[in-house]
Order: structure tokens, then sequence, then C-alpha cells
């Protein structure tokens, strides 16, 4: 066996094994893979995701524990975290004391993310040191940090700046530190309370221009927000795009505007408003009648048009390009600008009323993909934007049209088989195809009988990379290859005209061939394989799917799967697939396909993948 074989395993992508490495514990991990060899070293070096949930004490130190990017500990765990050097998010339940005294800048100088929550009350002399550390860049690389999430945040030292937070969650904090986190932040987008209290406070910062996300939770075990702190809050973030609060009945005024006159006086540009009222008292709630009715809220926008561009785009994929433009087209300049931008837009027509054309007018310049079938007589001039064009069952009509239409995007044409037979405008197609008549074509399905027939003096197309054809012989492949010099793969089935060309010049771009032809009793002899392998050199990915009717399958037993010629002609060649489809056979025997399959293994154990796939009908 060759020294230099590649494993199956180690000739796999590195994204194939990004996605198994994630079903795997760390430490099973690097003790499976780690120093195998440089690549593998390299691959677990770089996982920004890598994962570390310790739930007990048992963990000693680990070769993946200087890897670890997320580190999350549970309830009364205690480690050095000097063995974690490139901690990226850390995650501490009920934090100990050791855990807390080794929170520092350069325990974890690459800090982006810091979640505590549920600190034990012998715990909480550490709650002033970590705030000052948090607000006060003391982790340097720190963006988000969750804090305590129905504690109360303490203050006991001036806070400077963490330029770099951009998202903080906290518990229970009065209108002094609510000041000092905005006033520290400069650059924060969304902020979440627990609650908000008073504070005898005269204190006046700089209203804070980034802040675009307000959370306000409460709960009826904690003490509730008042309108004039709400009020106060939001006099300091001017450009709020959302908002949302959260109130129980029993702090409910039996005179209440829902905030309505604050946000109306405090916050123009917000988009988003949300008032989550929860109900303690069934019993209570019963008797009364609360109407939630806010006056003046009714120009805040609707949740749809809140919705970002990414999503949108996401949505439209699932509509049909004409119900798509009739639901959101025209409603305004921003959807408009979106449906326009859109470079998936698919139309498929089965069939097309005349009298409907006007209907058409407002997409039919922005589709990028076009389907028509026979029944479909339509202008394809209309279509100036089209890259994808696919003829089901072209008519004389449509085939016209596409010898005269110019179509300047024009990258992937398919033609299958026509409608009418005998049109007059295929030698004319195929021509435009192999000589340059569409620009940028790159990309062409033509499943024509007659292109055998239909050789006229072309040009060579340089911009045709892949090309699917339905049956050739190999005076029309010697032809193909040299019309196309930058085909990159080639599809066709073989006729059964088994004549000899004496040389075919080299095709050195071709890179993926797939090869179809039916044998009836015998298959294909080598000698007429070796003519269409013999000028491809570089293939580098090799298909062949054969159909077989009324065969001995004991005669594959002697067959030796065109390896010889492999080996003879494709030095390059990385995977091989033969999908031999077997009808009408009178001789199944498992054993004997058994031994088919082991046959074509060790004639084909050689440095590319291989494999044999057997359909017996």
């Amino acid at each position: 066996m060759a020294t230099d074989k590649i494993f199956p395993l180690e000739s796999l992508p590195n994204e194939v094994f990004i996605g198994i490495f994630q079903f795997l514990h760390p430490s099973h991990l690097f003790q499976a893979f780690y120093n195998l060899n440089c690549r593998f070293n390299y691959l677990l070096q770089s996982l920004s995701w890598l994962t570390l949930n310790l739930t007990t004490n048992s963990y000693s130190n680990d070769e993946s524990f200087p890897f670890i990017r997320i580190l999350i500990i549970n309830r009364a765990i205690n480690i050095d975290f000097n063995q974690f050097l490139h901690i990226r998010s850390l995650i501490l339940r009920y934090p100990t004391d050791k855990l807390l005294s080794q929170l520092n800048h350069l325990t974890f100088p690459q800090l982006q993310h810091l979640y505590i929550n549920h600190m034990h009350i012998s715990v909480l002399n550490h709650i002033p040191n970590l705030c000052q550390k948090t607000f006060s860049n003391g982790f340097p690389n720190l963006q988000s940090c969750h804090l305590f999430e129905w504690g109360t945040l303490v203050k006991t030292f001036t806070w400077t700046l963490s330029p770099l937070l951009h998202t903080v969650k906290v518990g229970k904090i009065d209108l002094a530190i609510y000041k000092s986190i905005l006033t520290s932040c400069p650059n924060l987008s969304f902020l979440q309370l627990a609650t908000l209290t008073s504070a005898n406070t005269s204190t006046q910062i700089i209203p804070h221009q980034k802040l675009k996300r307000l959370i306000i939770r409460s709960t009826p075990f904690i003490q509730p927000w008042k309108d004039n702190d709400i009020d106060c809050c939001l006099s300091y973030a001017p450009n709020l795009e959302y908002f949302s609060v959260h109130q129980t009945d029993m702090f409910l005024k039996q005179k209440c505007d829902w905030l309505a006159s604050i946000i109306r006086c405090r916050l123009a540009f917000l988009q988003q408003f949300v008032f989550y009222f929860h109900f303690c008292d069934i019993e209570h709630m019963k008797e009364q009648s609360v109407k939630i009715n806010p006056e003046g809220m009714c120009n805040v926008p609707s949740r749809f048009e809140y919705l970002p561009n990414e999503l949108l785009i996401s949505l439209f994929q699932y509509f049909d390009a004409r119900d798509l433009f009739q639901a959101f087209y025209n409603l305004n300049s921003r959807l408009n600008l979106l449906l326009q931008s859109l470079h998936y837009l698919s139309l498929t027509l089965f069939k097309y009323n005349s009298n409907e054309t006007a209907h058409y007018y407002d997409f039919t310049s922005y589709i990028y993909t076009l389907v028509i079938d026979y029944a479909v007589n339509i202008d394809l001039n209309h279509f100036a934007n089209v890259h994808r064009l696919i003829l089901l069952s072209p008519t004389s009509s449509q085939l016209k049209q596409l010898v005269h239409s110019h179509l300047p995007y024009l990258e992937h044409l398919s033609i299958g088989y026509e409608h009418f037979l005998f049109c007059d405008y295929i030698p004319d197609l195929c021509e435009k195809i192999f000589s340059n008549g569409f620009p940028r074509l790159k990309s062409c399905s033509l499943f024509e009988p007659r292109i055998l027939e239909i050789l006229p003096h072309m040009a060579p197309s340089s911009q045709i990379y892949v090309l699917k054809i339905d049956n050739i012989d190999l005076s029309t492949y010697e032809s193909l290859l040299s019309l196309c010099p930058n085909l990159s793969t080639f599809q066709f089935n073989i006729l059964d005209d088994f004549e000899e060309i004496c040389a075919i010049k080299p095709h050195l771009n071709l890179k993926r061939m797939i090869i179809k032809f039916q044998s009836h009793v015998k298959t294909l002899p080598d000698s007429i394989m070796n003519q269409y392998l013999s000028c491809v050199p570089n293939l580098e990915q090799f298909c062949i799917y054969e159909i077989n009717f009324d065969v001995n399958i004991r005669e594959y037993l002697t067959f030796n799967w065109f390896s010889s010629l492999i080996h003879q002609h494709l030095s390059h060649l990385r995977r091989l697939k033969y999908h031999l489809y077997i009808y009408r056979t009178k001789t199944y025997d498992d054993n004997v396909i058994h031994q088919m399959k082991v046959k074509f293994e060790h004639l084909h154990n050689h440095n590319y993948l291989s494999r044999l796939i057997l359909n017996i009908v």
C-alpha cells in the first residue's frame, strides 16, 4: 500500500470537522485530536466557541483549558482561573469568595462578556469592587455585562469610563447609579434594569445620545418604579428607539395614561413601546374593568415595519415575485428600495394571460430567475435583468425570442426538450450560445437531441464554465471541448455509436465530468471510455451513471471498472463515484453483490476517494 495515501478522516474539510467538534466535550475533544498533527492543533486552537461548563470540583488541569473561550461555573465551584488563557465569556452562578477575588484584568485580559448572578449573602462585600472594575475599564475589552439580575447595585467609588461597553443588564438601581452608568458608558446602546427608584441627587449629566433600547423589569417582590422616576430616566435618553416596562396590578393607579404623556414629551425617535402588565390578583382582575387604550400612542409604527431589512429579506424568499410585489410594492420608499435590491427574485410561469401584462410591468425588470413552461407566450425583453432562464419545454416562439433577444446579464440557460420537434431556430440558438452571443453566459444545460446534427462554424466561447448536454458522440465531444476552452464541469450522455478518433486535443481546464450511458447485455468497452478520458488529464472529480438492462451481474466480477484507464489518464483525480442501475436482473445474489463491492474497492484503492453505489430494480 502506498505510504502517502490520504485517509478518509483526514480528507474531510475543516468545516466538517468544526461541525463534528461542536458535539464533543472539550476534554474528550483534546484527548482525541490534540497533538495528532499540526493541522488538528491549529484547528482546535482556533475554535472561537469552545465552551466548558463546570458543575463539580473534580476537574483538574486539562489540555483544553488554555483554549476555552466560554467558561460557565456553577454553584460552589472553586478553580484557579490562571489555567484559562483565552476566556472571552465568563458566566458565574452563585460564585464563591475565591472566584470573585480572582476577577481582574490580569487574569482575564481578553474578557468581552461577563455574567454574574444569584450571589450569596456571604460575598455581597465584593459588589462595590466588582462594579468599580466593570464601569471603570477594569476589563479593557469588556463589551457586555449582566450583573445581579434582581440584586442591588452599589457604588462606593467614582467610576471613570468603559468605552467598549455597549450592553448592560443590572438589578435594582436608583437614579444616581443610572446617571453614573450613562456617564461611564458613552457607547452604551442597550440597558436593562430590574427597577428604578428615586435618589437624593441633583447631579446633572449630558443626555446620552447612543442609548437605543431600554427595558425596566418589575415584579411584585421588588419596589416598583414611579412615573416621576421614569420621566427623569427618559430625559437622559432622548434617542431611544425601543422602550419596554413591566408593572403589576397591585401598583397600578386608578388613573393611568400608561406613560403616554411622558413618552410623547421625551422620546421623539421611539419606534416601539411595550407595556407588560402583570395581574397578580385574579379576583381583583375580574372585578375591575381595565381599559388599555393609551391616548396618543397610535402613531407608533407597526411591528412589521419595525423589522430590520435582514429579516424582511429572509421572509421575502418564500414569496412568489408576483405576490411579493402585489403585497408590498409602492407601500413606501423603504420597501420599494428593498424589493428592487433583491438578487434572488424568481418567477415561474406555467400559464400566462396576455390581458394581465400590465400587472407584470412593476417587477419584470427585477426578476433574477425566470422559469417558463410551454403554455407561456410572454415577451422576454421585459426581463432585462434576468440572470437565470429555464425553458422547461420550449416552443418555437420562445426559441425565436431567445435567438433575437439581447439578455445582457444572462448567466445560466437551461433548455429542455422541445414541445414541438424540429424547430427552425435550434441551429441559430446553438450558434448564439457557443459564439458568445450571450456575453455573460457561464452555465448552459441543453437537452436538445439534434445537437449532433448542428455543428456550424462557431468561434470558441471562453465564458462557459458549466455545460450539460443530452446525447453526444465522440465528434461532438471533441467539438464542444474545443468550443469551450475554460469549461470546468461537463455532463453528457454517451451514444451507442462507438466511433473512434485518432487523437483529441487535451483540455486542461476540465475538473469535473459526469458521464451517463446505457448498456445492453455488456457494459461500455474500455476502448470507448479511453477516448473520453485521454484528453482530460486534470480531471479531479469523475462521476459515472451506468444503466444496464438484462445483464447477468456475475459478469461484473471480471469487470475492471475502468480502473486501468483512470490510473493511466487521471493522475489528479480526487473523487470517483460509480452509480450502477441494474434492471430486470434474474441472477440477484447478495454474495455476488458483496464481491462486486470488494473488487471495486480493491481496484480503486489509490490516492482518491471512490464509491460504488448500486441500485438494483
